[in-house]
């Protein structure tokens, strides 16, 4: 049995062009921050699964919303 890579709590900020993109971002499970004027989601994930999470993403929503990955040093 091959040892399992261990998650880490991660903030994926999606903002830019993100107005035509909101209704795809609420399913996806983000959330409106309106003091910082960008959508976030809170998730548990290992390290390759944000390199893929985070290309689909772009690829999915094209060059008008950039991606950021923050890890989280909260637990909230």
């Amino acid at each position: 049995m091959e040892p399992t890579e261990k998650t880490k709590a991660f903030m994926v900020v999606a903002e830019g062009n993100t107005y035509r993109a909101r209704e795809d971002l609420k399913s996806l499970g983000f959330k409106w921050n309106r003091e910082h004027g960008w959508w976030y989601h809170r998730m548990e994930l290992t390290a390759v699964n944000c390199k893929h999470w985070i290309e689909g993403l772009a690829e999915h929503f094209g060059p008008g919303v950039q991606f950021g990955l923050f890890e989280r040093i909260d637990n909230g």
